[in-house]
């Protein structure tokens, strides 16, 4: 499938293999998002036990994002949106978790299953679509692009 578009930069085409051919990641890649994950997600839960609920979100955002954005940096432009978004993501995604949460209140479990089924949905659609929206700027060759 492929598809041509306009823009003021000029014409491009668009095709499935397209994306996959202007930003090559290999195994490498995602050998370093999974650890800086990883590293990220125990940072966070480190310090969630030392911040109120109030910061929670930004808690978990932060040190997540962050530590993506080192792997990000070095393949994408712009990858300094990268940790607004895992921010955004984290708040839009627990905020709705907890109300949820409060309107289905007849069953805890139910609550807390639903409420927690939205939150990752919310997260991964955040997250998902400024992903897909990166991975179109790839860097250029040969050195860090790390401006937002």
């Amino acid at each position: 499938m492929s598809e041509t578009y306009a823009s003021t930069a000029g014409s491009y085409e668009h095709s499935d293999t397209a994306l996959a051919e202007r930003t090559p990641v290999g195994w490498g890649f995602w050998l370093w998002w999974v650890l800086a994950s990883a590293v990220g997600f125990t940072v966070a839960a480190a310090a969630d036990n030392a911040v109120s609920e109030a910061l929670d979100f930004v808690v978990y955002g932060v040190p997540v994002g962050v530590t993506q954005w080192l792997v990000l940096r070095r393949q994408v432009s712009r990858a300094g949106w990268w940790i607004l978004a895992t921010i955004a993501g984290f708040v839009g995604g627990q905020s709705l978790r907890l109300v949820l949460d409060d309107v289905v209140s007849d069953s805890v479990a139910v609550g807390e299953l639903l409420g927690m089924a939205v939150a990752l949905a919310v997260f991964g659609a955040i997250t998902g679509g400024a992903l897909v929206w990166l991975l179109r700027h790839p860097a250029p060759r040969g050195g860090e692009v790390t401006e937002a």
